[in-house]
């Protein structure tokens, strides 16, 4: 495993400059004449999961001629029934919709049944990456994207559904998307159509229902003739699914009252002179010059890390380096930089196998100077909610973004992990040269990270008034249980993760 990483690694630094492409690549800067700012991207900060919906609910009602779609998860619960109802209306009055989703079986909800529902209703999707090869799966789209008209986008860290949107009940995510308008939605519509009609993506097919199969069926029942029960029952749970009714009319109406009210009292869109845009490209990497060719994201992140003067903050749900990572964090740190990484505890997230290995090099990375808080599995009130049950529920860090220097700062789909820096196409948008939205960014990223908990070193962590706090996270003892138990295999795998 570590061989493989550091071949990676080598094979990184010794590949020429990357190939940075239109649409996958895109800067365009704003001029300043006669006393104002000609041209530019204009920003929005989503922070509040109710009011990120909001917006993507308004964006789907007002659009004129298209929506382009691509998300890694499409969730079969109510915000994913709510989207999808409000696609299917557009669709009817004659809007152009179309939808990517990443064909992963490990978390595909939104399968053929409902596409070939979808698609009678006027909607078309298309799968990424439909290949079940250990090896050829490890490719996945990671990005996220909604479209209006070509010309307004959404990216971030969100998929769709109920734990994205402060909606869930028993798990949320803290998360955070940005909105955009401008040049850069421009470049997004074009890596969209790219990837749209790249070789990685196949049109849906409703399959034969001879061939359906239940995992959890008896012998008995996967007979013929029920497996064409089966095929019936999914068809009818896919045309109901996208139907409305009187209850979800309310829930629906609640949500986008209380979403317009966060967003109207959350920061507002302003310019940002300075815009890049970088996706990485559809690919199975195959090729010697995969990295070079299709891996984007990472060396352009990369270069803003190398001109960092004083300051890094990252957030992150994940936090497992590689062996080039790890080289580009000890340079910064030899130098005298600062470098502040908000995560995930044991306690917030569910992901056993990323926990053990934090939980492996946070303490050494602490020693190196590295300022590394991790969240504490509560409900941080930034933002309202629909019912205390929601806020009673356990949450966790979804976002990334990360600031340099306090100056720019990246919103995107990049994890710090293995899977984004080599397998997973990854996404999103740089900003310079906006004082305002940099500090509000910084201020509500500062404000979650203070809710958390710091590691001191190995088993010992702090609040932010240096009090002793739960180095876990409040873990259960079946989840600390879990992670210790899955803690060998967890570094073998790290290559993978």
């Amino acid at each position: 495993m570590k061989k493989m990483i550091i071949l990676f690694s080598l094979i990184w630094c010794w590949l020429a400059q990357a190939q940075l492409d239109y649409p996958f690549y895109m800067q365009d800067e704003a001029s300043f004449k006669d006393g104002r700012w000609h041209g530019g991207n204009s920003l929005q900060l989503l922070n509040s999961g109710l009011g990120s919906l909001a917006k993507r609910i308004e964006m789907v009602r007002s659009a004129k001629s298209t929506i382009d779609i691509e998300y890694f998860i499409w969730e079969l619960d109510l915000s994913g029934r709510i989207l999808l109802t409000e696609l299917v209306k557009r669709a009817r009055d004659g809007i152009k919709v179309r939808i990517i989703m990443d064909k992963s079986f490990t978390v595909l909800e939104l399968d053929e049944y409902y596409a070939e529902e979808l698609k009678r209703l006027g909607i078309e999707i298309r799968y990424y990456n439909a290949s079940i090869g250990p090896l050829a799966q490890q490719y996945r789209t990671h990005r996220k994207i909604l479209l209006k008209d070509r010309e307004e986008g959404i990216t971030g860290g969100r998929n769709i559904g109920d734990d994205y949107f402060d909606l869930d009940e028993v798990y949320n995510f803290l998360d955070r998307d940005v909105w955009i308008k401008g040049s850069g939605a421009v470049a997004m519509a074009d890596s969209f159509d790219a990837v749209w009609d790249s070789g990685m993506v196949q049109i849906a097919r409703m399959p034969d229902p001879r061939q359906v199969h239940n995992f959890h069926a008896t012998a008995a029942e996967r007979r013929t003739d029920l497996r064409l029960r089966v095929h019936r029952r999914r068809q009818r749970e896919a045309r109901k699914f996208l139907q409305t009714d009187r209850d979800l009319e309310k829930r629906r109406q609640d949500i986008v009252a209380l979403g317009n009210k966060l967003l109207r009292e959350g920061p507002q869109p302003e310019l940002c002179p300075k815009l890049t845009f970088v996706s990485d490209k559809p690919d199975k990497g195959l090729g010697i010059d995969y990295i070079e060719q299709s891996r984007l994201v990472h060396q352009v992140l990369e270069k803003r890390m190398a001109n960092v003067q004083k300051s890094y903050l990252i957030v992150s749900p994940y936090f497992m380096l590689n062996s080039f990572t790890e080289n580009q964090y000890d340079r910064l740190l030899q130098e005298g930089k600062s470098i502040d990484v908000y995560t995930n505890s044991l306690g917030s997230t569910d992901a056993f196998y990323v926990a053990a290995n934090f939980y492996r090099i946070a303490p050494e990375w602490t020693e190196k100077g590295m300022n590394i808080w991790m969240h504490n599995s509560k409900f941080y009130p930034e933002t309202a909610v629909l019912s205390p049950k929601i806020s009673d529920a356990r949450w966790g860090v979804h976002s990334k973004t990360q600031i340099f220097d306090d100056e720019d700062f990246y919103i995107g789909t990049y994890n710090i992990d293995n899977r984004s820096d080599f397998f997973n196409l990854e996404m999103g948008v740089f900003c310079e040269g906006s004082p305002s939205l940099t500090a509000k960014l910084k201020e509500n990223i500062l404000s979650r990270m203070n809710e958390g908990y710091k590691v001191i070193k190995k088993e010992e962590a702090v609040d932010k008034d240096n009090n002793p706090a739960s180095y876990w996270g409040h873990a259960s003892e079946s989840h600390l249980k879990i992670m210790k138990a899955i803690k060998l295999p967890s570094k073998w795998f790290e290559f993978l993760m």
